[in-house]
C-alpha cells in the first residue's frame, strides 16, 4: 500500500493496475469541515475513515484516510475538497494528485 499525506499534494505516482493507496489529510469535522471526495474514474473507494487525535476531548481535530485501489490503467486525478457540506461556494483547502496506473 502507498502511504500518502498533504504534503504530497501537486505531485504525481504511479501505481501497478490493483495495487492500494492511502490518502491522510487532517481534518476537524466538528467544525462543519470534511474531507469530500471528487468523483474519479479509474480508482475505486474502499474506505473513508476518521482517527480522533484525542478521544477523550470532544470536538478535537484527528486524522481522515481514504483508501482506494487502482482500478484502470491511465492517468487519474485525485481532487479532495475541505468544506462545510452545505456550503458547497468555499472550501477551506484543496488536495490534488496524479495518479499513473499501469
Amino acid at each position: 500500500m502507498i502511504e500518502i499525506t498533504a504534503a504530497n499534494s501537486g505531485q504525481t505516482i504511479r501505481l501497478r493496475n490493483g495495487e492500494k493507496l492511502r490518502c491522510t489529510l487532517p481534518e476537524t469535522p466538528t467544525s462543519g469541515y470534511r474531507w469530500e471526495l471528487q468523483p474519479t474514474s479509474g480508482l475505486k473507494v474502499d474506505s473513508d475513515t476518521f482517527q480522533s487525535s484525542h478521544p477523550s476531548r470532544p470536538g478535537a481535530g484527528g486524522l481522515r484516510s481514504f483508501e482506494l485501489t487502482a482500478q484502470s490503467a491511465g492517468i487519474h486525478d485525485l481532487r479532495l475538497v475541505n468544506r462545510r457540506s452545505w456550503d458547497q461556494a468555499s472550501s477551506a483547502g484543496t488536495f490534488q494528485l496524479t495518479v499513473i496506473v499501469e
